[in-house]
């Protein structure tokens, strides 16, 4: 973690987590909390860094106030310790020891179901066995269910009827979130399958018909699986389409060329199979298709459309629609857009479809062909009055390659290091452009490609670059990640820090043993004395 000290106005807080034996390794990345005076809350919560310690700032107190440190073991016990903190002092600072160490703070959505009655079904759903690895002294678990049938529930135990038969996804998300550390909220979800009675399978079918110049015409097929009313999603399906020409397709949504402008009477049947590769369901559905209709693609009717491509998730896009379609108030829009991969996106209704644009991720390199569609009907007269399109090649190159590298130099004695970017690409240049995202491993980064970055303390890091190369000619994404272990010194003459523990458990009456965890290392790190 990182901080802003300004000892003129705030105090220092420095915990040091030690496990046991006293003195032997400091626990790194573990959660502290850390409460000021007698509130009820805990004001500061965070992990502890790469050399065990947490640090952090409170403003300053103009009475002795309490201030205590808390952690847990891995059996989930406390562990605290407070400490008086004086007037207008600017440090604070406490030691404390883990018996054992737990791994990273996470929670595990766990649930159970039990049948109450036969039908309609009610189950009794029950939550309350997730776990939380690693307590809290504040915050909120919660519980959000999602039933498979189109409703929710929230609760760590609910009760839940289902209402037709069928087999249902129960979902189970739980949350918790720290009121402190409000970014550290964990989250997961767990699903289970849950039948109730026989499954009862219907299908329905349909088609759109966009023109696509001259006599071409592109179909999407419509098509729908319910299972006792719900919509499912078979093992796998069967398309076959007669396109009233002789010719005919098995695709799901095929382009097809008449050879000639006219009316064709045009079928598309669906078939659902089950793992098995039984048929589930089968429907058909007929209309008379016009090949020839004519693109407008005048003032008022003028598709467009846009690819912006992320500069950080490989092979993810956002297409934007910005045609220019106008129409009035007894018109009605039909818009597609067709993302290129068997996907698409359809609005319907007398309203403006509003910002038209999808952001998704392809799931190869394409080249892909992305189209936007419009058609605005007069729905008195009937009369198509725009019928417009646009399409634009959306591809990712597989031949870009990169590779992340870097070197580092630091002075003796200094916290202070440079680093220095060798990746190759090694500049940009031409259509290439090159991101820089750095990560120093105790909690800063920078994003500039040879940067100067100084450690608040002696230690070794884990550092990495994250190296992306965008070529815009081919639209080409490399991603590239390197990670090295920084060793930082620090100041060897002039820095010094007193500190010690109490080992209470070879302590006896009279007799007081202390561990000396002092800054720089001392020659005999413990020694005991006796008190009377």
């Amino acid at each position: 973690m990182s901080f802003s000290w300004n000892a003129s106005a705030q105090v220092l807080v420095d915990l040091n987590l030690w496990a046991n034996p006293a003195g032997s390794t400091m626990i790194t990345n573990y959660p502290v909390w850390v409460k000021v005076g007698s509130a009820t809350g805990y004001v500061l919560a965070g992990n502890t860094n790469s050399g065990g310690r947490y640090l952090d700032s409170i403003a300053l107190v103009t009475v002795p106030t309490p201030v205590t440190f808390l952690t847990y073991d891995c059996n989930g016990a406390s562990i605290s310790s407070t400490k008086i903190l004086s007037p207008n002092a600017i440090y604070i600072g406490d030691t404390m020891i883990v018996a054992c160490s737990s791994p990273t703070p996470g929670i595990t959505s766990i649930f159970t179901h039990t049948p109450m009655t036969t039908f309609p079904a009610a189950i009794q759903f029950d939550g309350s066995s997730s776990t939380l690895s690693i307590p809290s002294p504040q915050g909120n678990r919660s519980y959000s269910w999602d039933f498979g049938d189109g409703t929710t529930g929230q609760g760590a135990n609910v009760v839940h009827t289902f209402s037709t038969l069928g087999t249902f996804n129960v979902c189970l998300t739980v949350s918790f979130q720290d009121s402190v550390l409000n970014a550290n909220t964990l989250i997961d979800v767990s699903c289970q399958t849950v039948s109730i009675g026989s499954p009862v399978y219907s299908c329905t079918a349909n088609f759109d018909a966009l023109a696509a110049g001259a006599n071409d015409i592109q179909f999407l097929g419509l098509r729908y699986v319910y299972n006792s009313g719900i919509n499912v999603s078979p093992d796998s399906t069967i398309y076959n389409w007669n396109f009233g020409d002789g010719q005919t397709s098995t695709s799901r949504d095929p382009y097809h060329s008449y050879a000639a402008a006219g009316s064709y009477y045009t079928c598309f049947q669906y078939i659902a199979l089950d793992s098995l590769q039984d048929t589930i369901c089968t429907a058909m559905y007929c209309d008379t298709v016009v090949a020839g209709l004519s693109l407008q693609n005048s003032t008022g009717c003028q598709a467009k459309i846009a690819v912006v491509y992320d500069s950080v998730i490989p092979n993810k896009v956002t297409l934007i629609d910005s045609s220019n379609v106008v129409f009035s108030g007894n018109q009605v829009i039909q818009s597609y857009l067709l993302q290129g991969d068997g996907r698409y996106w359809k609005y319907s209704g007398s309203g403006t479809p509003g910002n038209f644009s999808n952001t998704f991720t392809y799931n190869g390199n394409g080249p892909y062909q992305a189209c936007v569609y419009h058609v605005v009907t007069d729905t008195v007269t009937g009369i198509v009055t725009c019928r417009t399109k646009d399409c634009i090649t959306v591809v990712f190159s597989s031949t870009l390659s990169c590779q992340a590298d870097f070197s580092y130099t630091s002075n003796p004695g200094s916290l202070q290091v440079n680093f220095s970017d060798s990746s190759t690409p090694s500049s940009s240049g031409g259509s290439i452009s090159i991101d820089y995202s750095w990560d120093f491993g105790d909690g800063m980064v920078d994003t500039g490609r040879n940067p100067t970055h100084l450690y608040t303390s002696a230690g070794s890091y884990n550092t990495c670059l994250y190296l992306t190369v965008i070529d815009s000619s081919t639209f080409g994404v490399c991603h590239d990640t390197i990670c090295k272990t920084v060793v930082v010194t620090g100041p060897t003459n002039n820095f010094c820090q007193a500190s010690y523990i109490v080992d209470t458990v070879n302590s006896v009456l009279g007799n007081v043993v202390l561990w000396n965890t002092s800054t720089p290392i001392p020659s005999n790190p413990n020694f005991g004395t006796t008190y009377h």
